[in-house]
């Protein structure tokens, strides 16, 4: 399953997620099945759109008698983010926060910033990124789950403002993500890093055709204004590499099936539905 994830067979990790959490049926099998099942199957069924098939296997594990646990509230936060539900996800989170989750593994901790991120609960992520900072170019790996810490923290950064920063998380995070062929986190975080560049190419724009732009709103302005001829040059650079990391991201996202992210990024080129 997680040879299959790394590979972008998502549909396949899935259906051995669901084969495997059959199994758990069988005469002799162990309740981690179904944990195991749960952990590797997750971000696969995130990144396909299909998440509500997994609270099922949730349901499993509390029907058996497990205990639930810090990491499944984690994992349950992150669903209700996926799944637009911020508030009821924002209500998870702060049961960690002001130092409960102090000392947790880095897993756990990721899961809660990527939680944190897609909930837009900046306190959060203010307080679980500096945990995190010193491994931006590392994987966060433990019983099937696997999550690109350089990713969540470029988008924390971006969240926060830091928009240079976040250029760097999501650079460290690309690097490892190539060195071991993780190919949908690869797709990500180019499609992640296309909409800073592009956000910052309509700066630049604006900075040529009016002057020196408006105070920054959420992606800020460009650091130097510069003439507006090069304001321009600036702007069309940045654009045209935006937009090679987005065409690149869309075409992994229909190969992937990876429903959300492709419309994510369709958006970005007005193509939704296309």
């Amino acid at each position: 399953m997680v040879l299959a994830t790394l590979d972008g067979r998502l549909d396949e990790a899935a259906e051995e997620g669901a084969r495997l959490a059959a199994s758990a049926e069988e005469p002799g099998s162990a309740l981690y099945v179904w944990q195991a099942a749960y952990d590797s199957s997750l971000y696969p069924l995130l990144l396909l759109g299909r998440l509500r098939e997994a609270p099922a296997v949730v349901a499993r594990e509390v029907a058996t008698g497990t205990t639930r646990g810090p990491i499944r509230e984690a994992q349950r936060a992150l669903c209700l983010a996926h799944l637009g539900q911020s508030g009821e996800a924002k209500d998870l989170l702060r049961g960690f926060l002001g130092g409960q989750a102090e000392g947790s593994y880095t897993v756990f901790q990721t899961l809660l910033l990527e939680a944190a991120v897609l909930a837009g609960y900046r306190e959060a992520v203010v307080e679980l990124m500096p945990s995190l900072t010193g491994t931006a170019a590392l994987l966060a790996t433990n019983d099937g789950i696997i999550a690109c810490i350089g990713r969540h923290l470029g988008a924390g950064a971006a969240l926060l403002g830091d928009f240079e920063r976040a250029k760097g998380y999501y650079q460290q995070g690309l690097e490892v993500c190539r060195k071991v062929r993780f190919r949908p986190e690869v797709a990500l975080i180019r499609l992640a890093i296309a909409e800073l560049q592009l956000d910052e190419a309509v700066s630049y724009q604006r900075s040529a055709v009016s002057g020196p732009p408006a105070p920054p709103g959420r992606r800020g302005r460009p650091r130097s204004q510069g003439a507006p001829g090069e304001a321009k040059l600036m702007a069309d650079k940045l654009k045209a590499e935006g937009l090679a990391h987005l065409d690149f991201a869309i075409g992994e996202f229909r190969e992937m099936k990876m429903q959300p992210a492709l419309e994510r990024a369709l958006k970005h080129k007005g193509l939704l539905g296309a």
